[in-house]
């Protein structure tokens, strides 16, 4: 039985549309960035998106971070009771050191079995392409939704035909929705260059 494990790590992830809003000055929508990380439960998936902003402050600056968060913004609903410990051992590499025990709700326990810590290693160079390539795909969602994401957010909802027209939808919320301005400092990032 192994106490810790290591996992070598790529920011991987889906463009995703959320919650439709019905509000009197017309329908809205949020977009967001579903997690797809080795040693993550699949059945999590649509429930979890990577934060953009920790993912940014987290290559800058080691701490404490939530770099995937529940699309609501609060982790505790995703089942992740802890932030992640975010380390930079050397110049090349980023590591996130959780304890198992406090993300099981969202950790592939089947493939992980009864680990005590688990530690995802990331290439810091990848890892920095990844963000970049992340923020210019929300950004490019935010502003031009697609009508192939939108069709797979219907029929992943079951919603029938009275859903709104993709033309008159407008973006509401960067998901996740930490605070009311996650668009707008989506929008106030510096361009993201590879």
């Amino acid at each position: 039985m192994s106490t810790v494990v290591e996992l070598p790590a790529s920011l991987e992830w889906e463009v995703c549309y959320g919650e439709l809003i019905f509000d009197p000055d017309g329908p809205s929508i949020e977009v967001g960035a579903e997690v797809r990380l080795s040693g993550i439960a699949k059945r999590m998936q649509e429930e979890l998106v990577f934060d953009l902003f920790e993912l940014i402050e987290s290559f800058h600056n080691p701490g404490l971070y939530h770099p995937m968060n529940c699309i609501c913004g609060f982790p505790d609903h995703a089942r992740i009771n802890k932030p992640a410990h975010v380390q930079h051992p050397c110049s090349e590499t980023i590591v996130w050191e959780v304890e198992a025990q406090a993300w099981s709700g969202v950790l592939d326990n089947e493939r992980l079995g009864s680990v005590a810590l688990l530690k995802w290693v990331f290439e810091r160079e990848g890892y920095r392409r990844a963000i970049n390539a992340m923020q210019s795909e929300l950004v490019s969602h935010c502003k031009h939704l697609r009508p192939d994401v939108y069709r797979r957010y219907c029929a992943r909802k079951q919603y029938n035909d009275d859903v709104p027209r993709i033309d008159t939808l407008t973006v509401e919320h960067l998901q996740p929705v930490t605070d009311n301005d996650t668009l707008e400092r989506l929008y106030q990032l510096p361009e993201a260059k590879n």
